[in-house]
This record gives structure tokens, C-alpha cells and sequence, in this order.
């Protein structure tokens, strides 16, 4: 007699996967998280969280420019044209960046549609984090000719790509502090920096190991196109640190590289946050609160932040009034948006366009 064939136990073949039970729970709290932030009470709630959130801003601005002097800032301004020149390609990196990438995810040249990418990083760096994605997914959209589904996997593809970009280069920073010894070293100027350093670095760490162990859930774009945009946004971040070290150098060539780059750090580390309202004033704002720990020259060092700060924030309200003209919609004929497989691509024309 032949043994009876196993049968398989439908339970066990219907039992989900750890990581796919674990993108569950997430889906279901984030979809309870937004339809709160969607109501009447969640929109209040968060409007007075970002005004609390930049209050606090404010008042560790101005609390460290007091404690230095008004006068003393000035006198320490940055005097080195070279400060303000690097300025401009570190605000253009991003949306040069998202260009590129987007132009890869929706399979086509988006380089007449600039403005509106550098008016998406207006949107997400001087309002509120994330409101820049919202912008360029209506566009996308609208424009585009996309399916609101379609504009948003892009959208969301796009973005944390960017943001894993970000994510793994803050926590290569961290890790050099930590193994350089210059965090030992702000700790004994600055007591109880290492223990905010290393908070942060668990918090970077958790982004990153959510992101890895939950990509095939949540990323669409696969292959060479992941490879491709990903290498793009670490490219773009490499660039942009390194720019923002010269340009902080420049101000005050006297401090040493090491606490530009635990300044760069805390400010990447800060970034990483969701939902921050005006992250460039954020930024400068933990910029300043650091100056305690500076080997010297803490005046130059805090003109330096609040310069950059200021050149930011300067770069995004004249932008803003240079793209609010114009369409900056690609021409693109009588188009027919079809799915090119399963890269989330889509071709620019439709064969019987005839070209």
C-alpha cells in the first residue's frame, strides 16, 4: 500500500509571515493615525503642535543669541563670499536629485517641470515635512495625467528612497563620532551630549532596519531602477554634506572638521524626524544649541548657523515668488498612461501618437 499523500494544513499555509503581520499592525495604525489628523480635532491639534514645535525654535534661537550678544554675532558674521556661493547648490541639490528620480519612476524627462520641484523642497523644508510630497503627488496628478494611486506609489517610492539615502548616511556619521572619540570630546564641554547622541542613533537605527526588513511591502520600484535612484539620492547626500562642511569652514576656518561634523550629525538626526515644521529653521536652531561644545571661536561658530539659517530661509521665500508662475507641465500630446511591467514606469507616448 502506498502512504496517503500529506495534506497540507491550511492554517499553517495561511499563517502570515513575521514582517507581513508586523506591516499589518502599521497599516492599520497609520490608517487610525490619519483619519485622526483628518478630523476637525486632529487639524487643530496639529496646527498647534507646529506652532508649539517652532515657538520652542524661536525661543532656543533667540535664548542663544542673547547668552552671545547681538553685537558679537555681527562682528563674527561670515565675511567669505565662498559662504553664501556653496549656499546655492546645497538648496538646488534635492530638487536636481528629485528630478532625476522622478523622471526614472514615471519613464519620462521632467527637466521643463523643475520649479515644481523646487518648490516641493520649499513646501517640505520651510512648512512642514512631507507637505512637499503631497504638492508634487497632486501635480504629478493633475498634470501628468497620472491615477491617484499611481502619483502616490511614485511619490512614496521616491521618498523614502531619499530618505534611506539620508537615513544611512546619518548613522555613518554617528558611528565615526562615536568611533573618533570627538563625541568623548563634546562631552566634556557640552555635559550630556553623548547620551542625545546615542538616542539618536537608535532612532536612525530603527529606520533603517524597518526599512530594509519591509522593502519588498512597501517599495514597488524594483531591479536597476532601485538601484539607480537610490544611487542618485546617495550621491546627492555625499555632496551635500561635504558642501555644507566647506561652507561652514569657510565662516570659521579656526574650528576643526570634526565639530562640523557632529553638527552635521545633530542636524541630520533632526531631519530624520516626520512632520517637522520648517526643518531648515530646525536645523539651525540645534545648529546653535550646540555651539557650547565648540573647541573655540563660539561666536563665529553661531554666526555661521544663524547666516545659514537666514541665506535658507531667504532662498525659499524669493523661489517661492519665482515658481509661482507658469504651468510646468511636460507636453505630452495625446498620451496614454499604461503600466510598463511591474518597475511603476510608465512610457511617454502612446504608439499611436505616430512619432
Amino acid at each position: 500500500m502506498t502512504a496517503p499523500a500529506p495534506q497540507n494544513d491550511p492554517l499553517k499555509a495561511a499563517k502570515p509571515s513575521f514582517w507581513s503581520a508586523i506591516l499589518t499592525q502599521m497599516s492599520g495604525v497609520y490608517r487610525r493615525l490619519s483619519a485622526f489628523l483628518a478630523s476637525p480635532t486632529g487639524k487643530t491639534l496639529r496646527i498647534l503642535v507646529n506652532l508649539a514645535f517652532l515657538a520652542a525654535v524661536l525661543a532656543l534661537i533667540l535664548t542663544q543669541i542673547f547668552a552671545i550678544g547681538w553685537q558679537e554675532l555681527w562682528a563674527a558674521r561670515p565675511q567669505s563670499p565662498w559662504f553664501y556661493v556653496l549656499g546655492l547648490p546645497i538648496f538646488f541639490a534635492l530638487p536636481i536629485a528629485d528630478l532625476v528620480v522622478y523622471g526614472r519612476i514615471w519613464g519620462r524627462p521632467l527637466w521643463i517641470s523643475a520649479p515644481v520641484f523646487v518648490r516641493k523642497r520649499i513646501y517640505s523644508q520651510a512648512l512642514v515635512g512631507y507637505a512637499g510630497e503631497a504638492y508634487l503627488g497632486a501635480w504629478a496628478h493633475k498634470k501628468l495625467h497620472l491615477s491617484l494611486k499611481d502619483a502616490a506609489i511614485g511619490v512614496k517610492d521616491g521618498n523614502i528612497l531619499a530618505s534611506t539615502a539620508g537615513n544611512v548616511a546619518t548613522g555613518l556619521l554617528l558611528v565615526w563620532l562615536f568611533l573618533s572619540g570627538e563625541l568623548s570630546a563634546a562631552e566634556g564641554r557640552s555635559p550630556g551630549i553623548s547620551a542625545q547622541f546615542t538616542l539618536g542613533a537608535m532612532f536612525v537605527g530603527a529606520l533603517i532596519f524597518g526599512v530594509f526588513g519591509l522593502r519588498k511591502q512597501i517599495l514597488r520600484i524594483r531591479g536597476s531602477d532601485l538601484r539607480f535612484c537610490l544611487s542618485v539620492h546617495a550621491l546627492r547626500v555625499g555632496v551635500v554634506l561635504a558642501l555644507q562642511a566647506l561652507q561652514y569652514a569657510s565662516a570659521a576656518p579656526q574650528i576643526g572638521l570634526n565639530f562640523w561634523v557632529l553638527t552635521l550629525a545633530a542636524q541630520m538626526v533632526v531631519s530624520r524626524i516626520p512632520f517637522l515644521p520648517n526643518r531648515d529653521l530646525a536645523g539651525a536652531g540645534i545648529a546653535l544649541a550646540l555651539t557650547g561644545a565648540a573647541p573655540a571661536g563660539q561666536e563665529a561658530v553661531a554666526a555661521a548657523f544663524l547666516a545659514s539659517g537666514a541665506l535658507a530661509q531667504a532662498l525659499n521665500l524669493g523661489l517661492f515668488a519665482v515658481t509661482s508662475w507658469g504651468d510646468f507641465a511636460p507636453k505630452s500630446g495625446a498620451e496614454t498612461m499604461m503600466r510598463v511591467g511591474n518597475t511603476g514606469r510608465f512610457p511617454q507616448k502612446d504608439v499611436s501618437d505616430g512619432v
